[in-house]
Formats: structure tokens, C-alpha cells, sequence
């Protein structure tokens, strides 16, 4: 009898230890789903590319990786489009304000159609556009650590006649590194930064402005007005910076 009232409580006890495991591992389910929910919703982000990739912008702010909303630029050396949004969008003076208000992480990636093909870095504009496009992809790839540096580099390229010793000097960089790296690896830093500016190309237009994920509908196009692209995508991520007040 006790053997029996014995097994009996070690039965209902272990009935009972089960059924809260199954409990908590619902009420854990429900709180990361929700904070799934939670994070998905501060998630902002937006993107617009012309020309096949001679210039590409990309915004996303997500507070889990990173409290800065990511700005990423892609473009070539030798286009029109990319020339024409550093001298009148993304200029000298906006790129130093807003980097000075530290909201926004800057990814410059150069080589937006110039790939390799059977080993040779094929470059539509020809052997200028090669050559450039290698150089900034080498100093993208040597200071991708310090971002202040490659972009001090990047606007000053376009803005003063693509004067590589004044902007190697103002970006702080050292001429002999870039050098050897061109000649070891600028082809193939070139080739990767293709690719990750045409990556995911077949789920979306690549000439189109996607929708903004915060608000579902699509935003102004960051090429041809990128300061109330770049205030709109701070504003929606809670971020502040000086330059949106102005």
C-alpha cells in the first residue's frame, strides 16, 4: 500500500512538473515571437539603384546590429550619375555634417559594373574606369575599419577632378598600400563589391525605390534628393542629427 500511494504522488508530482515546463516553454515562445514582432517593426530601411548599378543607395536601420542607420553607396568612377550625386547630393559638406552628428555608418562600394570575366575585371567605360575603380576599391578594402577615411577619400575624388594625391593626402591614406594593393588583389576587391551591390537584384527592380518598411509606402529617390531621404529614414529610426533641421 505505501509502494503504492508512493508511486502514485511520484506520478501526480512529475504530472505536474511537466505541465510547467509546457508552460514556460509557451510563455518563452510568446515573449520571443513578440519580440520578434517588436524588432521587425523598428526595422527601416530603403533602396534605389539606376543605370545597372553606376549608382546604388541603401538605407537600413535595425537597433538589434547597430544604433546608426547603415548608408550604403554604390557606384563607378567614370559615370555621369555618380558625378553628378557627389557635386550636388552627397557633397563635401553634408558628408562631414553628418558624419560629425554619429547616426549614420557609411558603406562606400565602388565598381557597380565592373566585374570580372574569365580572370579580367571588365569595366564598361574602359581602362580609366579600371583603374579608378580598382583604387577605390583597394582603399574600401585597406580602411574598412575606419570609415571617416574612405569617405573623406570618395567625395574628395569626385569633387576635385579625381585628384588622387590631394585626396590620398586629405583622407589620410598611405599611397604605397594602395599601390601593392592594386597589384596583388584590386581585381578581385573589385569583383566582390560587385557583387554585394547586385546581391538579392532578383527579388526586386533595379531601378526601382523600394517601399519603406516602416510606413509600406515608397519614399522620395535618394539620387536626386538624398539629404530629405537620408532626414526621412533618421526621423523614422528616432535618430537626430542637425543637418535635418537646417
Amino acid at each position: 500500500m505505501f509502494n503504492q500511494r508512493s508511486s502514485y504522488k511520484i506520478r501526480v508530482l512529475f504530472a505536474i512538473f511537466l505541465l510547467s515546463v509546457l508552460n514556460l516553454a509557451r510563455a518563452e515562445t510568446t515573449t520571443s515571437s513578440s519580440s520578434s514582432a517588436s524588432s521587425s517593426s523598428n526595422v527601416v530601411s530603403y533602396a534605389t539603384q539606376i543605370n545597372g548599378g553606376e549608382l546604388s543607395i541603401k538605407m537600413r536601420y535595425d537597433p538589434i546590429y547597430d544604433t546608426r542607420l547603415a548608408v550604403v553607396i554604390g557606384y563607378d568612377t567614370e559615370v555621369t550619375s555618380a558625378s553628378d550625386f557627389f557635386h550636388n547630393q552627397l557633397t563635401v559638406d553634408l558628408y562631414n555634417k553628418v558624419s560629425a552628428c554619429g547616426v549614420v555608418y557609411w558603406n562606400f562600394m565602388p565598381c557597380g559594373t565592373s566585374k570580372l570575366n574569365m580572370g579580367e575585371l571588365t569595366c564598361p567605360k574602359g581602362a580609366d574606369q579600371c583603374r579608378y575603380d580598382k583604387i577605390h576599391a583597394c582603399v574600401a578594402k585597406l580602411y574598412q575599419k575606419d570609415e571617416q577615411k574612405v569617405g573623406v577619400f570618395v567625395t574628395c575624388f569626385f569633387v576635385n577632378n579625381k585628384d588622387l594625391t590631394k585626396c590620398v593626402a586629405d583622407a589620410g591614406l598611405v599611397h604605397n598600400d594602395i599601390d601593392q594593393c592594386m597589384t596583388s588583389n584590386g581585381a578581385t576587391n573589385c569583383d566582390a563589391f560587385y557583387q554585394l551591390i547586385h546581391a538579392g537584384e532578383s527579388q526586386q527592380s533595379a531601378t526601382a525605390t523600394t517601399p519603406n518598411s516602416a510606413t509600406g509606402t515608397a519614399t522620395s529617390d535618394g539620387t536626386t534628393d538624398f539629404k530629405k531621404v537620408l532626414c526621412d529614414n533618421l526621423t523614422k529610426s528616432k535618430l537626430q542629427c542637425d543637418v535635418c533641421t537646417t
